[in-house]
Parts: C-alpha cells; sequence; structure tokens
C-alpha cells in the first residue's frame, strides 16, 4: 500500500495540529538489532482503547501480530526473525481501536534488519 493511499495520510485523520494521529518514535535510518526489535509508536486518539500491530515482509508476508496491546512499544521476539535476513527490509503498521470498534490505522512504516 502507498503512504498517501494509508488512511493516516486523509487530513481528517489527523490531530488538530496537522501530525497524524498515529505516528512512528523510531528512527528507521538504522538498521534494528533482531534480539532488541523493538518497536514504538505515539498515538494521539486518547479513546483508544487497544492496538494491534502487524509487521511483513516487502512483499506483505506475515513476520509478526500482535493484538490487544495496551501499550505503544513491542519487543518482536527474535524468532519471529529468524528467516528473515540481514539487511532486509520490513513494514509495520498499527491500528489504533476504540471500544466500539472503530479503527484508526496508521500509515506503513518501513525500517531494516541488521
Amino acid at each position: 500500500m502507498c503512504i498517501r493511499d494509508s488512511p493516516a495520510s486523509d487530513p481528517a485523520l489527523r490531530a488538530p495540529q496537522g501530525q497524524p494521529l498515529l505516528s512512528t518514535a523510531l528512527k528507521t535510518e538504522a538498521p534494528l538489532p533482531r534480539t532488541n526489535f523493538r518497536l514504538q509508536w505515539r498515538s494521539e486518539i486518547e479513546s483508544a482503547s487497544t492496538f494491534t500491530l502487524r509487521v511483513t515482509t516487502q512483499d506483505l508476508q506475515p513476520i509478526y501480530e500482535a493484538h490487544d496491546l495496551s501499550a505503544t512499544t513491542v519487543q518482536v521476539p527474535a524468532a519471529a526473525l529468524e528467516s528473515v535476513a540481514s539487511g532486509a527490509v520490513l513494514l509495520w503498521r498499527v491500528e489504533a481501536i476504540e471500544p466500539g470498534g472503530r479503527r484508526y490505522a496508521s500509515e506503513v512504516w518501513e525500517l531494516t534488519v541488521e
């Protein structure tokens, strides 16, 4: 999915300051070590009760998913990354979920495995 097609790029899904409702807290230029593959994001959606995280390869093969998260930081288990080559680029995104079921999707972010 192109970032411009992401629901998070819709102006209606942005915080009043024009910032996305969900944003990454990572500096994605540096590769992440598979033994400390910690993903972190920020949410401006105060009513969100849980989050869903999805990590895939560039051809959208699932690598890791986590549901019903209450924290905005997740340590991806090294075992989930065993089949991923060093230098591979992974895609990840987060959904914020309100108690009534409404979902807000982040943009798709890229990162590299060390």
